[in-house]
Protein backbone atom coordinates (compact mmCIF):
# COMPACT_ATOMS: atom_id res chain seq x y z
CA UNK A 1 0.00 0.00 0.00
CA UNK A 2 1.50 3.31 -1.01
CA UNK A 3 1.29 6.11 1.54
CA UNK A 4 -0.59 4.41 4.42
CA UNK A 5 -2.81 6.74 6.39
CA UNK A 6 -3.33 6.97 10.12
CA UNK A 7 -6.69 7.30 11.80
CA UNK A 8 -6.87 8.37 15.43
CA UNK A 9 -9.99 7.46 17.37
CA UNK A 10 -10.79 9.17 20.65
CA UNK A 11 -13.71 8.17 22.87
CA UNK A 12 -14.74 10.30 25.82
CA UNK A 13 -16.70 8.29 28.36
CA UNK A 14 -18.85 10.36 30.68
CA UNK A 15 -19.72 9.56 34.23
CA UNK A 16 -17.91 8.38 37.29
CA UNK A 17 -15.60 5.79 35.73
CA UNK A 18 -12.17 5.09 37.11
CA UNK A 19 -9.28 2.87 36.08
CA UNK A 20 -11.08 -0.18 37.48
CA UNK A 21 -13.69 0.04 34.69
CA UNK A 22 -11.17 0.18 31.79
CA UNK A 23 -11.37 -3.56 31.11
CA UNK A 24 -15.16 -3.44 30.90
CA UNK A 25 -15.12 -0.49 28.49
CA UNK A 26 -12.42 -2.03 26.29
CA UNK A 27 -14.48 -5.22 26.09
CA UNK A 28 -17.62 -3.27 25.17
CA UNK A 29 -15.82 -1.22 22.51
CA UNK A 30 -13.90 -4.13 20.92
CA UNK A 31 -16.68 -5.24 18.52
CA UNK A 32 -17.26 -1.64 17.39
CA UNK A 33 -13.54 -1.10 16.77
CA UNK A 34 -13.29 -4.39 14.86
CA UNK A 35 -16.18 -3.42 12.56
CA UNK A 36 -14.69 0.05 12.03
CA UNK A 37 -11.30 -1.39 11.13
CA UNK A 38 -12.80 -3.93 8.69
CA UNK A 39 -14.51 -1.05 6.84
CA UNK A 40 -11.34 1.07 6.52
CA UNK A 41 -8.59 -1.58 6.44
CA UNK A 42 -7.82 -0.94 2.77
CA UNK A 43 -7.27 2.76 3.47
CA UNK A 44 -5.07 2.56 6.58
CA UNK A 45 -2.26 0.50 7.99
CA UNK A 46 -2.80 -2.06 10.78
CA UNK A 47 -3.57 -0.76 14.28
CA UNK A 48 -0.32 0.09 16.03
CA UNK A 49 -1.42 1.29 19.45
CA UNK A 50 -4.41 1.01 21.70
CA UNK A 51 -4.20 3.07 24.83
CA UNK A 52 -6.51 4.36 27.52
CA UNK A 53 -5.95 7.61 29.35
CA UNK A 54 -7.83 9.07 32.26
CA UNK A 55 -8.45 12.79 31.84
CA UNK A 56 -8.38 14.62 35.14
CA UNK A 57 -9.96 18.03 34.63
CA UNK A 58 -12.87 20.21 35.56
CA UNK A 59 -13.81 20.93 31.92
CA UNK A 60 -17.28 20.09 30.68
CA UNK A 61 -16.59 18.96 27.13
CA UNK A 62 -20.31 18.69 26.35
CA UNK A 63 -20.59 22.50 26.42
CA UNK A 64 -19.24 25.03 23.89
CA UNK A 65 -16.00 26.72 24.89
CA UNK A 66 -16.69 30.22 26.17
CA UNK A 67 -14.68 32.95 24.45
Amino acid sequence: MAGAREVITIALIEGDHGPESIGEWMERLAPVEERRFRRIKDLVGPPSLNAVYQVVAEDNLSQPIAE
